[in-house]
């Protein structure tokens, strides 16, 4: 989207044409994030954002989630989500089923 720079994160506020003035009434910004330009990879994930980006550009391929992924609670819970999104509602009604039996069955 931004061929003049590798950044992955862009973030740009509002200003007045010609004077300048930054938007007063809120802190507006727009923030792109290009994942092409994303190529950590799992062991170069430092910050929670490298996490979010590397979850965001590989989950569609990924077929276990990374065990360093797993310390993040909501990481964790995007991944069961996404794993979802390509299961029939029957096969959702029947993860679900043995979700409420193991939670039933721990009590």
């Amino acid at each position: 989207m931004f061929n003049e720079h590798n950044k992955v994160i862009s973030q740009f506020t509002l200003k007045e044409d010609e004077l300048l003035l930054n938007y007063q009434h809120s802190p507006l910004k727009l923030v792109f994030v290009e994942l092409p330009k994303f190529t950590k990879t799992l062991e170069e994930l430092t910050t929670i954002t490298d996490k979010w980006l590397y979850f965001l550009r590989k989950a569609p391929d990924l077929e276990v989630v990374p065990e360093s992924m797993l310390i993040i609670p909501e990481i964790e819970k995007a991944f069961a989500i996404a794993d979802r999104v390509n299961l029939s509602l029957e096969e959702i009604d029947d993860l679900e089923k043995r979700e409420q039996f193991e939670r039933e069955r721990i009590g």
